[in-house]
């Protein structure tokens, strides 16, 4: 079995549970001091009122000496009464004049004693004189706790205390969402956080905002109203490649996350990059609480590095380019323009590097020369 614990529920749930106690305890005092209908008094006279026109229909019909009618009146008045079991009609010395149903199964109540709530008899008098008595037995009651569950203002409760929790859960839970919770933060502690350069946040346990120091306002730009009691995560953060989640989102350990970079687009289209570190707020419970995260903008150092980046680039393709181009004039200045072969000058300096590596060796050095004819015409 699941027990809940104090930490376990949530302020919303606990207001709208004192709420709805509160608002059953007010509905059960006015019924206590007579605001409201006491309904088993009010079916009390009903079952009082129906007895005495019933006595009153029976003893004008038997003094006459209908006892047919006063029988067909006594069937009739069983058979459109769902909770009436039983009557019967008797006369001074206790004889039964005429009954409907099954009366000495549903008759429990002693002679002399006083009608129930199952059990009512109306005395007739006639010329001062008691002529007989009507008798008519109702549906028993039920149980105590039948009884007692079955009490309207019971019942009422229940369903109110139900619904109400329902209703008040979902109601405090979005109220509570756009309060104000800086008002009740020190002044000191909002100025020392508003001189911070970094943007600094103070999230709950479902990431919604609850604290924000100038700084993350101004990088965000919206005010203090839009932000608070709004989740931290509608905003138009871009991760990392390889970022699976936002770095303040609870994770196994509540181990503090450093130095994960976010691009954030802004209400007037520009991009700015940020340093976030988050920190879980634990209590002394050891139960989270919430997060506090940090923003570095390191926007202007991006760019920075951005445009070192492509200055890197363009120095590189610069160094290509001359890199070839001397290679082009080597290649012009060492060979005929004609053939294509090593000119003179190129000849004997590649010949001499072979002739002292040769003798350095002692190794041959074979030289072919080869005379062409007409080698312009070729």
């Amino acid at each position: 079995m699941t027990v809940w614990t104090e930490s376990q529920i949530t302020t919303a749930g606990r207001m709208a549970v004192s709420l709805s106690l509160l608002s059953t305890f007010a509905l059960a005092l006015a019924s206590y001091i007579g605001i409201l209908p006491d309904t088993h008094e009010i079916n009390l006279k009903r079952k009082g009122s129906l007895c005495e026109t019933l006595a009153v229909n029976c003893s004008l019909l038997a003094q006459r000496g209908d006892t047919s009618g006063v029988s067909e009146s006594l069937r009739a008045f069983v058979d459109r009464n769902d909770d009436v079991l039983s009557a019967c009609l008797r006369d001074s010395n206790d004889h039964v004049i005429a009954e409907f149903g099954d009366h000495q199964e549903f008759w429990r109540l002693e002679r002399g004693a006083k009608s129930t709530q199952d059990n009512i008899y109306v005395p007739i008098t006639g010329n001062g004189k008691r002529w007989g008595t009507v008798e008519v037995s109702f549906t028993a009651q039920q149980g105590m706790w039948k009884s007692i569950l079955g009490h309207p203002v019971v019942s009422v409760s229940i369903v109110c205390i139900c619904v109400n929790i329902i209703l008040f859960r979902l109601f405090m839970g979005r109220l509570l969402r756009y309060l104000d919770p800086s008002t009740s933060v020190p002044a000191h502690v909002r100025t020392t956080l508003d001189t911070f350069a970094e943007g600094v946040v103070v999230l709950d346990n479902d990431q919604r905002i609850v604290l924000a120091n100038k700084s993350f306002m101004q990088y965000v730009g919206k005010p203090v109203s839009d932000l608070l009691g709004s989740s931290v995560d509608d905003l138009p953060w871009q991760f990392e490649a390889d970022s699976t989640e936002p770095p303040w989102t609870p994770i196994s350990g509540d181990a503090p996350r450093t130095g994960e970079r976010l691009t954030l687009t802004t209400g007037t289209s520009e991009r700015r990059t940020f340093l976030v570190n988050a920190s879980p707020i634990i209590a002394d419970d050891g139960a989270r609480r919430g997060t506090i995260a940090s923003f570095d903008d390191i926007t202007q150092m991006e760019r920075k590095k951005s445009e070192l980046s492509t200055m890197l680039v363009d120095l590189q393709t610069s160094r290509e380019e001359l890199t070839r181009r001397n290679q082009e004039l080597h290649f012009l200045a060492t060979r005929d323009s004609l053939t294509g072969c090593m000119n003179r000058r190129t000849f004997f300096e590649s010949f001499d590097h072979l002739w002292q590596n040769s003798r350095r060796a002692q190794t041959p050095l074979s030289c072919i020369m080869v005379d062409v004819d007409h080698f312009k015409s070729v």
